[in-house]
């Protein structure tokens, strides 16, 4: 379970996505606001993208305490086989650091 708080969802999403990107969700107007999801590059983080985007558009991250899925990584997962380069997502981290 994710124990960062209120404050530490803002302050740690320049260190890493805080939130696991499969548990999000979002109204409709405000995915649109935000534009979607990058679709440009197939290596692109596209999660860290909308996160940064969504954000800057004064959206708010918000976590609950009640567990509601089990999420597990392993390496033959998709996210596993195709990972985003680290210069992008430090590109990335400069970028909204600016």
């Amino acid at each position: 379970l994710n124990s960062m708080t209120h404050h530490q969802l803002y302050t740690q999403r320049l260190r890493e996505v805080p939130l696991c990107q499969p548990t999000w969700f979002c109204s409709r107007g405000v995915f649109d606001r935000v534009g979607g999801y990058a679709q440009n590059h197939p290596n692109e983080a596209e999660d860290m993208v909308f996160l940064y985007r969504h954000v800057a558009l004064g959206g708010r991250l918000m976590r609950i305490d009640t567990p509601l899925l089990m999420y597990r990584f392993h390496a033959g997962s998709v996210c596993g086989q195709r990972a985003v380069p680290k210069d992008t997502i430090w590109a990335l981290r400069v970028a909204e650091l600016e």
